[in-house]
C-alpha cells in the first residue's frame, strides 16, 4: 500500500516508514501542472442582509451561500462599529453545503450599528465579495438594547 502526501513547500512531515511518496505543489499561483484545473473564476457569495434594527445584547448570526466552480478555501465577514474605523474579522464555519455561518458576539456591538461585508476565497486564490464594491461599500445595521 502506497500513502500519498501533499506538501506544500514545507517538506515531508512523515520522515519514516516506508512506502511514502510526496508530491511538492511549491509551483507558485500556476496550479494548473498539479491539479489538472485552470481556475480563473472566483466564488459566488449569496447573502440576504441583516434587517434592522438587531439586538446589542445578543449574539448576531451572518448567513451566507458559497458556491465555486472548483473549491471554496475559506469564508470570512468583515465587521465594525459605526463609528470605528477599521474591520476586524471572523471566519465562517460551514454548516452544509455551501453554506456558511458566523456568530457575532455582544462585546463587538457598538450602540450606533455595525458595518459588515463577506469575502470569499477559493483554492486558486480567487476572490469574491459581498457587496461586490467592498471594503468600499459595506452593508448597515442599526442596534438596539
Amino acid at each position: 500500500m502506497t500513502l500519498w502526501l501533499l506538501s506544500v513547500g514545507c517538506g515531508a512531515l512523515l520522515g519514516e516508514g516506508d512506502n511514502v511518496q510526496t508530491v511538492d505543489n511549491n509551483q507558485g499561483a500556476d496550479d494548473t501542472a498539479f491539479w489538472g484545473v485552470d481556475d480563473q473564476l472566483a466564488p459566488a457569495i449569496e447573502h440576504e442582509p441583516l434587517a434592522s434594527p438587531q439586538s446589542a445584547s445578543d449574539y448576531i448570526t451572518v448567513e451566507a451561500g458559497v458556491v465555486d466552480d472548483v473549491a471554496v478555501l475559506a469564508v470570512k465577514v468583515y465587521y465594525r462599529r459605526q463609528v470605528d474605523g477599521s474591520f476586524k474579522s471572523h471566519s465562517m464555519a460551514t454548516s452544509g453545503p455551501d453554506a456558511y455561518y458566523a456568530l457575532l458576539e455582544p462585546a463587538d456591538m457598538g450602540s450606533a450599528g455595525m458595518h459588515y461585508y463577506l469575502e470569499a476565497v477559493d483554492t486558486s486564490g480567487n476572490l469574491a465579495y459581498a457587496p461586490e464594491d467592498a471594503p468600499d461599500a459595506f452593508y448597515k445595521f442599526d442596534l438596539v438594547d
